[in-house]
């Protein structure tokens, strides 16, 4: 993925982060976007980076609860990304009672895309990734 500094240059609304999320296998989340449309629905994106390189982007969902209990968000970024990337993808769903959880996964070049969707009594979320796909050679296993 790109350096840091194209990211910086190709975005203007960037707003870098005071404080780095911790994010996983040792990347900081330094930027944030606020409002990056998905089909129809907006969500925050954070930018990743380890070793001057972005390795994930993340999309969360800024719709209301209710909004997102009704599932429109998670729809709205499903319909985008088949779009986008045909609907060749994994699919799992996991709900017991009151809570849902799901996710789909596509694979584009070198990058893995995956949307999650979580509905306890408590909270609900729906966030989009985009991944750098790590690839190993078979040796080095």
């Amino acid at each position: 993925m790109e350096p840091e500094r194209a990211l910086i240059g190709t975005f203007r609304q960037l707003q870098r982060i005071a404080k780095p999320v911790i994010g996983p296998n040792n990347t900081r989340g330094r930027w944030l976007q606020r409002d990056v449309f998905l089909g129809q629905e907006a969500f925050n994106t954070i930018f990743y980076f380890r070793d001057g390189l972005i390795q994930r982007i993340e999309l969360d969902s800024t719709a209301p609860d209710a909004q997102c209990r009704a599932l429109t968000p998670w729809a709205g970024a499903i319909t985008a990304l088949e779009t986008w990337n045909g609907n060749e993808s994994v699919k799992g769903q996991f709900d017991t009672g009151d809570n849902i959880q799901r996710s789909v996964h596509w694979s584009a070049d070198d990058v893995d895309v995956t949307a999650y969707l979580s509905v306890t009594a408590d909270a609900c979320s729906t966030k989009v990734t985009f991944k750098k796909r790590d690839t190993k050679d078979a040796s080095a296993l």
